[in-house]
């Protein structure tokens, strides 16, 4: 699409993967109720979301000590005065043992902001096999 407008217009869920430097769409544009994965933009120098969006949004992220170095998207939004450290809503691993709510109404806004994490990826890959291994599905590859 040439505006990036019509590609998140209504859209319920939008991932960005993306190493620019700048917004790829403008936050005024997402609908409420909308999730965000962002899980390009791992430098500070790299930006996919505007301040606007992630000021309006349930930040939760990988990790929160590696996200205020590695994001840009968080890093520049506390540089324009719209977000702050204290903003963050959780760490994904708080959602999922349940320390932390998720989703609290229909009209949030979310975001999930990753930028890499070796443990998670070990964790779901494992999960992966071992749903494949209890379906008979795949093959073993010997590498």
């Amino acid at each position: 699409m040439e505006d990036s407008r019509d590609a998140i217009e209504g859209a319920h869920v939008v991932i960005t993967a993306t190493d620019s430097l700048d917004p790829v769409f403008p936050g005024s544009a997402l609908s409420s109720g909308a999730h965000i994965n962002a899980i390009g933009a791992f430098t500070p120098q790299m930006r996919e979301l505007d301040g606007h969006v992630v000021s309006r949004a349930k930040v939760v992220v990988d990790s929160r000590e590696t996200v205020m170095v590695e994001a840009g998207d968080l890093t520049q939004a506390i540089d324009e005065g719209v977000f702050d450290l204290d903003k963050i809503h959780a760490e994904l691993g708080e959602l999922v043992n349940k320390s932390r709510p998720g989703r609290e109404n229909p009209e949030e806004i979310t975001i999930f902001k990753s930028v890499g994490n070796a443990v998670q990826d070990v964790a779901v890959a494992g999960a992966i096999l071992e749903q494949a291994e209890n379906l008979e599905s795949g093959a073993l590859v010997e590498l």
